[in-house]
């Protein structure tokens, strides 16, 4: 097989609008962590509503980066062809208004995932290949760095990650990556090894068991795995939740919709570098609560009486 390459494309922007700059009409000044929103507890809640989850369009697969002070998000609006990926940062304690992201180039692109080190992102986006890419498929996972104050497009996921028509790549601290596989559909890994994604495997089926499942959420230090799978016909999404027990080896998956209650359809998961809050997608807008729940569901699967 082909091994995974980074092609060096081009710098996109010198610098970052600031939030004070950034502030459009009668947006509301928000400031504090988490756009100075009421945490929620164990009842998940709407985040943002108004600003990010809006009426308005088609809101889903959040990130937060590392240090709580850049969000991205993909916004489907009524009436624009494809989806777009939202961007927000927080200068001095105030939020500036969601615009267009720094990256963005005006294809339809979504799904990003900030990696721990806050630095990079993985996206999926339709933008034109470098010539030198091996890679041939229509939609690619792109990775863009922050660098010196700019955000620049470093590459993309090339063979053999990309032959799996690959989506939603989240990220562990040692660089391995997880993500959606549109071939033989399922969740996959893949180690990097001297800054390449030479090959990946399939994970077990303890997880890849349950149907369609995808948008996987790997815990930084490769805890536990949270996703998304079909649980009817009609392609309603609950979350799902697997414990590593011993490298290689995970515990059964469980529904997290079924244990705590929550809202249909349920996908696209996101926890917070601090472990505080698990974010999710559900029928157009994003929801919150808290992920306190996670360390009791270990001792209930991994160490189960």
């Amino acid at each position: 097989m082909k091994s995974f390459a980074v092609y060096a494309v081009i710098l996109l922007s010198a610098s970052l609008v600031s939030c004070a700059n950034g502030q459009e009409g009668d947006f509301l000044v928000l400031n504090g962590p988490y756009l100075g929103q009421e945490p929620p507890r164990k009842t998940p809640e709407i985040f943002a509503p108004g600003v990010i989850s809006t009426d308005s369009a088609h809101e889903f697969a959040i990130t937060f980066a590392p240090n709580g002070k850049e969000i991205l998000f993909t916004r489907r609006i009524e009436g624009v062809v494809g989806n777009r990926i939202y961007y927000m940062k927080c200068e001095d304690g105030i939020w500036e208004s969601p615009r267009l992201s720094p990256f963005s180039d005006g294809n339809s692109e979504l799904e990003p995932n900030f990696a721990p080190d806050g630095k990079t992102i993985f996206f999926n986006s339709w933008r034109p290949l470098p010539e030198s890419a091996e890679t041939g498929n229509e939609m690619n996972v792109w990775l863009v760095r922050h660098e010196n104050g700019a955000w620049i497009i470093s590459g993309v996921l090339g063979s053999p990650v990309s032959d799996l028509n690959p989506v939603f790549v989240t990220q562990t601290r040692d660089s391995t990556i997880y993500f959606t596989g549109n071939v033989n559909r399922g969740i996959y890994r893949a180690e990097c090894e001297s800054g390449e994604y030479r090959m990946w495997e399939r994970l077990p089926d303890e997880i890849n068991n349950r149907y369609w499942a995808g948008h996987p959420f790997i815990d930084p230090d490769e805890r536990y795995i949270l996703f998304d799978s079909n649980v009817d016909s009609l392609g309603t999404k609950n979350l799902f939740i697997s414990f590593r027990t011993e490298p290689g080896k995970w515990s059964s998956s469980v529904n997290v919709n079924e244990l705590l209650g929550f809202p249909n359809h349920t996908a696209m998961p996101h926890v917070t570098i601090d472990r505080r809050f698990l974010f999710f997608s559900s029928n157009g807008d994003i929801y919150w609560v808290s992920a306190s729940f996670l360390e009791d569901l270990k001792e209930k699967q991994v160490y189960p009486e």
